[in-house]
């Protein structure tokens, strides 16, 4: 890759898809206490990128589609929270996959998932299981941001504190 110089950069700035949580083209992550909502919050922003609906109060920038990754709930209890996010209006269609592999392991996947229901988003949940191994230490954390960077699409990635943490 070539190195640039900021200071005479003329590309476009960056392009919110959900203000102010998600960037194009970028990887969020929304780190906090187990418990704390990360899920719904990822939920709701994908509930608001597919219908363009400020949900949440964040303010949707275009209309995507949102696959949701999940290493850490059932796909039961993600239809639930959908329904009653969304109540009394019809439960949007967000594609789920319920994943037992590091997200490394499985990027193929992924993508022709990705290319099958047309998303150009993803939710990571959650960093750790998505690692493969200790999220702390440097070689997991980057085996995992070079699979979310070889999957090619705006990623929000969801952690939190490890009970070593607490």
């Amino acid at each position: 890759p070539a190195v640039i110089n900021l200071a005479h950069y003329q590309g476009f700035p960056p392009h919110w898809y959900l203000w102010p949580l998600v960037l194009q083209d970028e990887i969020t992550i929304t780190f906090g206490d187990g418990g704390s909502c990360k899920s719904f919050l990822a939920l709701g922003a994908a509930v608001s990128l597919l219908d363009q609906e400020s949900l949440l109060s964040f303010q949707p920038n275009g209309q995507i589609r949102t696959l949701y990754l999940d290493w850490e709930a059932s796909p039961a209890a993600h239809a639930e929270r959908l329904r009653r996010m969304v109540y009394p209006a019809p439960v949007p269609d967000i594609p789920y996959l319920r994943c037992h592999a590091p997200l490394h392991e499985i990027v193929r996947q992924v993508k022709r998932h990705i290319a099958e229901q047309q998303c150009q988003a993803i939710v990571v949940d959650s960093i750790a299981a998505a690692c493969g191994g200790e999220p702390e230490r440097a070689e997991s954390a980057l085996r995992l941001c070079n699979a979310v960077r070889a999957i090619g699409t705006t990623a929000h990635l969801i952690g939190h504190q490890t009970k070593d943490n607490d």
